[in-house]
């Protein structure tokens, strides 16, 4: 859920998933809810939880239910860091510096690459393919922030 969140995976998809991992019944109520899927999941576990206790004749539950709530808890702050995440824009500056970087690096290049003794059309053949790849890596981490 938290995955699907994250990647912006279309909701029959999601159905699809929940459907075979829930069953019909859960993946409708996880479809029917107000709130974020993986919150819902969170709240549904307490839920569950919490009624497994109130059933539970055993006095020495606590210890486990005690465990299983922390973990919920655990698994609670990572959806919130992972939503954190997925929220917080990347600032223009730290964009900006990196092509400015990139691009005084693949200046330098031939001249560093002819200095060290490469052949001149080397040097401007191994320049041409490393600029390339370069910036075609920074084209797709402006798709990915974007």
């Amino acid at each position: 859920s938290v995955k699907a969140t994250v990647r912006n995976e279309s909701a029959s998809s999601q159905r699809e998933v929940y459907e075979m991992m829930l069953g019909k019944e859960e993946a409708a109520w996880l479809q029917a809810q107000t709130t974020k899927p993986p919150i819902a999941i969170v709240h549904r576990l307490r839920h569950l939880i919490a009624g497994v206790c109130m059933m539970s004749t055993n006095p020495n539950f606590f210890v486990p239910h005690s465990s299983m709530e922390h973990a919920l808890d655990d698994l609670d702050a990572t959806t919130g860091g992972c939503e954190r995440l997925l929220t917080s824009p990347i600032p223009p500056t730290y964009s900006r510096h990196l092509s400015r970087i990139m691009c005084l690096y693949l200046c330098i290049l031939p001249l560093a690459s002819v200095a060290s003794g490469m052949p001149s059309l080397g040097s401007m053949l191994a320049s041409a393919i490393v600029s390339y790849v370069l910036v075609g890596v920074d084209e797709i981490g402006m798709e990915v922030e974007n």
